[in-house]
């Protein structure tokens, strides 16, 4: 608030005192000038962007923390499909010795 503003509310305030209550804004309202309204629509604007900005940011931290844990989930599968596929080849590989130390009666046949 500007020093005349305020010095004619205090004065209006006085007044009030003095006559009684009337029906009279305690503040006059003083008329935004073409620049106090631009530098309020500046720091808004200013305000939205870095709000925005922030927002944008978290988003960012949230998109590359939900990649890695599907990144850590994909590897997390690939490994369990590995090892399942080499416990089914080495139990193939004994059955397969074990047919090979045995005669087959078919063979001599």
């Amino acid at each position: 608030m500007s020093s005349l503003a305020l010095r004619s509310a205090l004065t209006a305030c006085r007044g009030m005192l003095k006559a009684g209550p009337s029906s009279q804004p305690l503040v006059q309202h003083t008329p935004l000038t073409e620049a106090t309204g631009m530098q309020m629509v500046l720091r808004g604007t200013r305000d939205i962007g870095s709000g925005l900005t922030r927002m944008c940011m978290r988003h960012r931290g949230i998109e590359g923390q939900t990649q890695a844990v599907l990144n850590y989930k994909r590897a997390r599968q690939e490994i369990k499909k590995k090892s399942s596929d080499t416990l089914k080849l080495q139990k193939k590989a004994k059955k397969g010795k074990r047919n090979l130390s045995s005669p087959s009666t078919s063979a001599i046949g």
